[in-house]
């Protein structure tokens, strides 16, 4: 299976979630690789990618999440939450975690992160943080109109029209 993990929520209403039990990101630089990283395959791009600072959780390997941040401040205001939260790493709902494991079980790595609306208030969900480990080369780079930065992020050559990608829901 490929993901790209993304949802409407993120471009019409960007949100940036504040970490509750971390001061910032460097967080996710503690998280660790589960094998030693001079003992993974890494090409010449995510040699350069980590060279340039880029978490372990952005490579397609096994991680040890125990540095991983573990509650977030949605800042949305009375919206509801999205299946996806964006923040440095993915978060993703229990339903789309759910449908990925029915399709891909026991692949993936998922962290909990508590997801709270107020600073002094109770957790409202449980989200998890998605680890994606494995990384396929899914790209024709000649059939293709993206261009591709050492960070991984695919720049598109012509800016995309939302309004023409079909509307799609999560049914899981």
């Amino acid at each position: 299976m490929v993901y790209f993990v993304s949802c409407r929520d993120v471009y019409e209403y960007p949100v940036y979630p504040t970490f509750l039990d971390v001061s910032d990101d460097t967080a996710w630089n503690r998280v660790p690789f589960e094998q030693a990283p001079e003992t993974l395959t890494l090409n010449a791009v995510e040699r350069e990618f980590i060279a340039k600072g880029a978490t372990a959780m952005e490579h397609g390997y096994r991680v040890i999440g125990d540095e991983a941040p573990r509650k977030m401040l949605w800042e949305g205001g009375d919206r509801d939450l999205p299946e996806i939260i964006q923040r440095n790493c993915i978060a993703i709902s229990l339903r789309l975690r759910d449908l990925i494991e029915q399709y891909e079980p026991g692949l993936h790595q998922f962290f909990p992160v508590e997801i709270f609306k107020a600073r002094e208030g109770q957790a409202v969900a449980t989200y998890y943080w998605l680890n994606v480990c494995n990384r396929i080369d899914s790209i024709d780079p000649e059939r293709s109109n993206v261009y591709w930065k050492a960070n991984y992020l695919a720049q598109s050559a012509r800016s995309c029209d939302f309004g023409q990608v079909e509307e799609r829901t999560l049914n899981a």
